[in-house]
Order: structure tokens, then sequence, then C-alpha cells
């Protein structure tokens, strides 16, 4: 069972400049106009492709969906500051071991190392940076790319490991 037990403890994220690297194969790759209002229809589509496909177990789509709500308020809020007419681009995939979302927006970027740790005395009460942290901990690879306006979300797939038995001696 996934959930808040098997979040990690944080690690570094990677900022590159060039553009995130491609899947192995598309399952869905659209557009969305930067309004919230259309939040929870784009997570409704990534996360319905993941679980129907097999890629994600359902006890894990929630926290998915934490992921994909925090990349796309992000996208819509701070990165294309709520234009409308700025799109912001969403790709699912598969290659054969995971399954990734890329989210893009038209903003400036940033880099996520500079937003304060929300475990810190300094972080506490910071309006930002919650998301990042639980985003880090629960994904095998979040990685930024053109310096902060695509994220790159990355996990096992379902269908390719077992979970762990525990075994009563």
């Amino acid at each position: 069972m996934g959930g808040v037990s098997s979040l990690r403890p944080p690690r570094r994220v990677n900022v590159w400049s060039g553009r995130a690297p491609s899947t192995a194969e598309v399952l869905v790759a659209r557009s969305w106009p930067s309004d919230l209002a259309l939040k929870q229809q784009m997570i409704d589509e990534v996360s319905a492709c993941l679980v129907a496909g097999g890629y994600l177990e359902s006890d894990d789509e929630p926290m998915l969906c934490i992921c994909l709500d925090e990349a796309f308020a992000n996208a819509i809020r701070h990165g294309n500051r709520q234009v409308v007419e700025k799109p912001v681009g969403i790709s699912v995939g598969v290659d054969r071991e995971r399954w990734f979302v890329v989210v893009d927006d038209e903003g400036e970027g940033f880099d996520p190392n500079a937003v304060p740790d929300p475990t810190t005395e300094a972080g506490l009460m910071a309006e930002s940076g919650r998301g990042i942290r639980i985003m880090n901990a629960w994904l095998d690879q979040l990685a930024y790319y053109r310096d902060g306006r695509t994220i790159l979300m990355a996990r096992r797939r379902a269908d390719r490991y077992s979970a762990p038995t525990s075994s009563e001696g």
C-alpha cells in the first residue's frame, strides 16, 4: 500500500536548461488553458490513464493526485500567471520500468532548490514549498527542465513490480 508511509527522505531536485527527455511510449499529450477551474479535469484524465493502463496501483492514486495538483497549480499560477491563453502542456508516457508525467508552462522558470524547506524554522511559515517536498519524497524521479518551466515526474510502473510481502516468523 502506498500513501504517506511510502515517502522517502528529500533529495536534491535537478534543474536542467534543456528539454525533458522523451519517453518510449506516449499515452496522452495535450494542452490545457491556464485555468484553475480545469485543474481537476486535468488530474482526473492523467490519473485515469495511469490506473486504467495498470501502470499505477489504485492505492497510489491519492498520492499521484497530490503531485498532479501541485504541478498543475504551479504551472497555472506561478508559471503562466493564470493567463488563460498561455497553455499548460501535459504528456503522459511509459517506458519499460516507469510511468512519466511531464508538465510544461510558458513562465520564466525557477529553481526548486531555492524554495525554503518547509521543515526548517524559516520554511515553516512560508506559503510555498510543501508540494515540492511531497512530490520529491513520493516520486522516484522529480526533475525540472527548461530552467524550471517543465517538470518531469516519474515512478515505477505497478505492472513491473510486486509489493513485498511480510513473512511471519
